[in-house]
């Protein structure tokens, strides 16, 4: 019987990774949220604008990084992200001011910047190509089990207090990350082998004895192609790639000033703080379902109806969530925007390789995250101004929900293939 090919373990230890990070820092900041304004007094706008800071260096960065994680692999990236990470997660126990706090939170953003999802999505990437939709949805996937540490971090910021969570959270992205980084590796092709596990003309003649972990071999050639393959130059002088930059922005900012500010909105409308996350945990995790079925489907039908259909059902999430009154209206709101976010992950990632090929994914991946950063940058402080001078959320989660259902939705129908103009070798 023929091993599992590499390509999946890849996918298991990338998400796995990136399901922490997530965890911790893009899903958990809400559980810091409030026990931050509880003991230094800041304003819900200036607490925010920390991880407003953390997306605008993130967006700054991600072409750069792009770039490296095309020349250097991700191995190398990821492994450097988690060590940084878990750092910052620990120098963020000692803040004691808000300038110290922005200062560790840009140093935060820098660390994510390096590596998790924009690397595993270069993984994944490089080692599928007819099955790539559905490996991008088990990466994407797996992130939802992350859920389950907002609850773990209410839990220990209310036993222990928030500085002893941020130092279990470091020293967690550790033990969990930095051995997983070791499964990483760059293309198939150098170790005899070819992406979606397709028989090549030969066997690696170390596949019998490590059938786990590929070793350097003779190369082979990659068959098949999404149709073109463009240079970064040759992708931003397309419509498409503009039509397709655009079209995200709105959705990231109405997703990052929601993932904020859930916890303190729940709050507002009566609902426990344990229940609260438990919310959180719900969302995230009916995420996976929209990850994995739209990640599927993608390989089966035009994956920008696919996105518009997750589009639109965020959109109708977040209308539920600005009208929460009661709790069981929690639960259309989590099924909804839960699956229509999380369908909108691998979608990301499966169109820019369908429509621009894999050759300069990283780079071509760094200009589109640095353009969607402008979006999850202000959508928190937006959604935190707005509440420090009415005293409600409600209205802007409204706003946000019309806004991507009228413009952002159009333009992603819009973007249709670039014709292709350089095929792979």
């Amino acid at each position: 019987m023929r091993p599992v090919f590499y390509g999946w373990w890849i996918v298991l230890a990338c998400s796995a990774i990136t399901s922490y990070a997530a965890g911790i820092l893009y899903y958990g900041f809400t559980a810091f949220f409030t026990p931050l304004i509880q003991e230094f007094g800041w304003s819900r706008a200036s607490t925010s604008l920390a991880f407003s800071l953390y997306r605008l260096e993130g967006g700054l960065a991600a072409p750069v990084v792009g770039y490296l994680i095309d020349r250097l692999g991700p191995r190398k990236m990821m492994t450097t992200a988690v060590a940084l990470l878990g750092l910052g997660f620990i120098l963020l126990s000692r803040i004691n001011s808000l300038g110290t706090f922005y200062a560790v939170f840009i140093f935060i953003a820098f660390s994510n910047s390096l590596g998790f999802l924009p690397v595993g999505n270069f993984a994944v990437a490089n080692w599928f190509i007819r099955k790539r939709g559905i490996a991008l949805g088990l990466l994407s996937g797996g992130i939802s089990l992350c859920g389950f540490l907002v609850p773990v971090l209410t839990w220990i910021i209310l036993t222990w207090g928030w500085r002893t969570a941020a130092v279990a959270a470091g020293i967690g992205m550790w033990v969990i990350g930095l051995p997983l980084c070791m499964v990483l590796r760059n293309r198939p092709e150098p170790y005899g082998l070819l992406p979606d596990g397709e028989k090549p003309e030969f066997e690696s003649p170390n596949s019998d004895l490590e059938p786990h972990i590929p070793v350097p071999t003779k190369s082979v050639v990659r068959s098949g192609s999404d149709g073109g393959e463009y240079t970064i130059k040759e992708a931003v002088h397309t419509r498409c790639f503009w039509n397709y930059s655009l079209a995200m922005v709105l959705p990231y900012m109405a997703t990052a000033a929601l993932f904020v500010h859930e916890i303190p909105f729940l709050l507002k409308t009566g609902i426990p703080v344990e229940t609260a996350a438990l919310v959180v945990t719900g969302t995230v995790l009916l995420s996976g379902v929209g990850r994995v079925g739209f990640g599927w489907m993608s390989d089966r039908f035009t994956k920008r109806r696919l996105m518009a259909i997750a589009m639109a059902s965020q959109c109708v999430g977040m209308l539920i969530f600005a009208n929460i009154h009661a709790l069981w209206h929690v639960v259309p709101f989590m099924a909804l925007f839960g699956i229509g976010y999380g369908g909108m992950n691998p979608l990301r990632a499966a169109i820019q390789g369908e429509y621009f090929g894999t050759i300069a994914f990283g780079t071509i991946q760094g200009i589109l995250l640095g353009t969607w950063a402008v979006g999850t940058m202000l959508g928190p402080v937006l959604a935190g101004w707005f509440f420090d001078v009415t005293g409600d959320y409600r209205k802007v989660f409204l706003i946000f929900g019309l806004a991507v259902m009228a413009i952002a939705i159009p333009l992603i129908l819009l973007c249709r293939p670039p014709a292709p103009k350089r095929q792979s070798s």
